[in-house]
């Protein structure tokens, strides 16, 4: 069977038309017309499209721009962005008797797609981008071609780097949970360790099908892999800490959000006070210590 680029790009791409939770429409309208005309595409992802369900989450949302210029009003968040993206906003709206608020990442959807490539190193975009999405907006079929084509480049590379990882023994699923514990340990991140297993059993289907599709993507090679890894890994705290910090400058209700997120996914409650949320950034650093020694964060 020849599995050539249209196999894989015709997966994905049935993955990105799935249908949304009802809600996420609605949302993402209240974003377009805060960036408009400038939004070219937008995706949701996470927990609110595996799970089904907005009761208990916010809603994950990555807002594509046609260009840099249509990320903020603001020169330095548009900066920001351009040094150290995405930048990290913050939105809600109606949801029948509740309130529906989400977080969304923006950057340009160029950038995006070229943050998909093996050589970009870190995996924080083509780690998330490898696991299910959906496209919940597109300006126009080019958009759509470059979100999609952004996204089988991510599962190529994600697969290509867990097959490096891979132990005899695995099988397509473990070698995709591996992968995802490798690439969460490149970021500063609240879940616990079994979050990778319990994400690859939750798109089972999906990574399996994904890795027949990428027959001859990576060789495994542990200890080489692991070597690499450790850079990203070093390199990926440094990165995580800078976009804390710069959430702090440009998330509003970063601090109540960070609180929810760690304890949504260690159990560890944390309740901001005022003088957190005046001086985000500083409360932060002081914390950031104590939820490492105590494994809150990893």
């Amino acid at each position: 069977m020849n599995n050539g680029p249209a196999q894989p790009t015709r997966r994905i791409a049935a993955e990105l038309d799935r249908p949304v939770p009802a809600g996420i429409r609605d949302i993402v309208a209240v974003i377009i017309a805060r960036h408009a005309p400038g939004v070219a595409a937008v995706l949701a992802y996470g927990s609110c499209i595996r799970d089904n369900s907005l009761d208990e989450s916010l809603v994950d949302l990555y807002v594509l721009t046609h260009g840099p210029e249509h990320v903020s009003t603001g020169f330095f968040a548009r900066l920001a962005c351009r040094i150290l993206p995405p930048n990290v906003y913050y939105a809600e709206c109606p949801h029948g008797a509740r309130v529906l608020r989400c977080k969304y990442s923006i950057m340009p959807l160029q950038d995006f797609a070229a943050r998909m490539d093996p050589n970009t190193g870190n995996p924080y975009f083509w780690g998330r981008f490898a696991q299910p999405s959906r496209l919940v907006f597109a300006a126009d079929d080019s958009c759509r071609s470059i979100v999609l084509n952004a996204l089988v480049q991510a599962a190529s590379t994600m697969i290509a780097e867990c097959r490096r990882l891979a132990m005899p023994g695995d099988d397509d699923l473990a070698i995709f949970a591996r992968g995802l514990k490798a690439s969460y340990g490149a970021e500063l991140r609240a879940e616990r360790a079994a979050r990778a297993d319990m994400i690859a059993n939750a798109s089972r289907s999906y990574f399996t099908d994904l890795a027949a599709l990428f027959p001859s993507a990576g060789d495994p090679d542990p200890g080489r892999a692991e070597l690499e890894w450790r850079r990203r890994r070093m390199m990926g705290k440094t990165l995580s800490v800078a976009r804390l910090i710069k959430a702090g400058f440009t998330f509003e209700g970063g601090t109540d959000y960070l609180a929810w997120k760690i304890g949504r996914h260690s159990g560890e409650k944390l309740v901001p006070k005022a003088w957190h949320r005046r001086h985000p950034v500083l409360s932060g650093l002081m914390q950031l210590p104590k939820l490492l020694r105590r494994g809150t964060v990893r």
